[in-house]
């Protein structure tokens, strides 16, 4: 059974910015992210904890903030620590008992960005949930944003003092969802939006073409406001976005539609990468409404 939501019909913009959380401390900087993240866009934050029981996936129970009588302890601690916050978008608290990752993957049918949080404790099983954050990034049908526990998430600016977003553009494979996200992101925060194309030195001329001719309608037109740094690096795309990450408030990837040659761009070696050791949050965008899926 699907996951019902009273947000199935709304455009994309102006559905809820989604959260999930379990309890652990580690996903407290994912819903301040969140928070901040609706705020921003003048969305709903909605807060999700499914409890992984293994049972059929179910409806979600929406409850009302400080509802009582309610039983699900993880969405009662969340609404303390959010009371004791000012200048909150509106909140609502979901909770449900089933499959962990389908049911964040059925909310993302109906979110403008779905927010999870990371243990960071190596391999596979550092983030949030274990498997459930790597079926969420791969299959949600919204961007999906994994906030690392360190201290670059976002609040501050970077270490040299000048705050951006970080894309990692592929000229021919990147969404132009992945493109939309980013700029979007860097003019709501007001910073700098840092492009990287990586090509070898025989193209480097080729992919600042090609990296100038994607960013043209985004730079050229709702968001020319925005400045851009273009960049064209030689080497492994997502060492160079991890590396990057520490003096950045986000770094935007997108999931491409296949998986193709050694050295392109194919989300098993990039967008992985880059969320596995990123030290700042990592949105994953897949394909937009009308892009080729």
């Amino acid at each position: 059974m699907a996951v019902k939501s009273p947000d199935t019909a709304k455009p994309p913009r102006q559905r809820p910015v989604v959260v999930a959380v379990d309890g652990a401390p580690h996903s407290l900087p994912a819903l301040d992210w969140a928070a901040k993240t609706a705020r921003r866009r003048g969305a709903e934050l909605l807060v999700v904890h499914v409890r992984p029981d293994y049972a059929p996936l179910g409806s979600l129970r929406t409850l009302p903030a400080g509802a009582p009588g309610h039983r699900d302890a993880v969405l009662a601690e969340v609404q303390s620590v959010l009371r004791e916050r000012e200048g909150l978008p509106p909140v609502r608290y979901a909770s449900s008992a089933g499959v962990v990752a389908h049911t964040l993957v059925a909310l993302g049918e109906h979110a403008q960005v779905l927010v999870l949080g990371s243990r960071r404790r190596g391999g596979l099983a550092s983030l949030l949930l274990g498997s459930t954050s790597l079926a969420c990034v791969a299959e949600a049908a919204c961007p999906v944003v994994v906030v690392p526990p360190g201290l670059r998430t976002g609040t501050g600016p970077a270490r040299d003092g000048r705050e951006r977003v970080v894309l990692g553009l592929h000229p021919e494979l990147t969404p132009q969802a992945a493109i939309d996200f980013a700029f979007l992101e860097a003019r709501g925060r007001g910073t700098a939006l840092e492009v990287v194309s990586a090509a070898t030195s025989r193209r480097a001329a080729a992919a600042e073409e090609a990296q100038g001719h994607r960013l043209h309608a985004f730079s050229g037109g709702d968001y020319r406001d925005v400045e851009v740094e273009p960049v064209v690096v030689a080497g492994a795309p997502g060492a160079r976005l991890a590396t990057g990450s520490s003096t950045a408030d986000l770094v935007v990837v997108g999931r491409p539609r296949r998986r193709l040659r050694t050295g392109s761009w194919p989300f098993s070696s990039v967008a992985n990468s880059v969320v596995m050791r990123a030290r700042c949050p990592v949105a994953v965008v897949p394909r937009g409404d009308g892009e080729a899926r």
